[in-house]
């Protein structure tokens, strides 16, 4: 049912800030937008260190067999280097330690033989079954 009667809200801004206090607040966030990229990227190289020195140790666990006693300890030492690193606020050098574990990594895991390849079977490889 209308009742004919007219309803309205209006709304209006009521910042009590004046323009000077607006750009001031403005330039201060432009200035302090760059230290904020710094310490972000800081953060995420930190991050991602952390992160490749735990899945290196994992990964370290689970391969224990087939490495060697030499490869354990360079991945140990250098994950261990890369941890104290991290405590440092070097990202230069934690960079290039984080690059020099991947590598590492990269490479151990590389050399490692394929069981099917140390296993070898009985020559029904090139067999289709139908």
């Amino acid at each position: 049912k209308n009742t004919g009667a007219e309803q309205s809200i209006s709304i209006t801004g009521s910042s009590k800030l004046d323009d000077v206090e607006i750009d001031r607040m403005v330039e201060e966030a432009e200035a302090f937008s760059q230290a904020d990229k710094e310490k972000r990227e800081s953060v995420d190289l930190r991050n991602e260190a952390d992160s490749l020195c735990y899945q290196a140790t994992k990964q370290l666990e689970s391969l224990d067999a087939t490495l060697e006693e030499s490869d354990k300890a360079k991945v140990n030492s250098l994950v261990a280097e890369v941890r104290s690193v991290m405590d440092s606020d070097n990202l230069e050098e934690l960079k290039a330690k984080t690059k020099e574990l991947q590598e590492l990594m990269a490479t151990l895991i590389s050399n490692i033989p394929d069981q099917d390849a140390s296993n070898p079977s009985n020559g029904d490889d090139d067999q289709s079954i139908e």
